[in-house]
């Protein structure tokens, strides 16, 4: 899928990803920047329950302590 980016930057996300997705108007993504490339995600803010860091990646595993928390999610 091919988008052009307009004056202004920026691009629209096709309706059937944000389908599958599950975006809807208001929610925050998250781009991050690989090399030449970038990915665009849906942001969520989770915490993990047990150190209470913030987990900056949707898989619901915390980097600091370790904890996989996906079955309390």
């Amino acid at each position: 899928m091919n988008r052009k980016l307009d004056k202004l930057g920026r691009i629209v996300i096709p309706v059937e990803i944000r389908k599958e997705m599950d975006l809807k108007p208001g929610d925050e993504v998250e781009i991050m920047q690989t090399g030449n490339s970038f990915n665009i995600s849906k942001y969520k803010n989770t915490f993990c329950p047990e150190c209470l860091t913030r987990c900056e990646y949707t898989d619901n595993y915390c980097r600091n302590c370790g904890l996989n928390f996906g079955h309390l999610v």
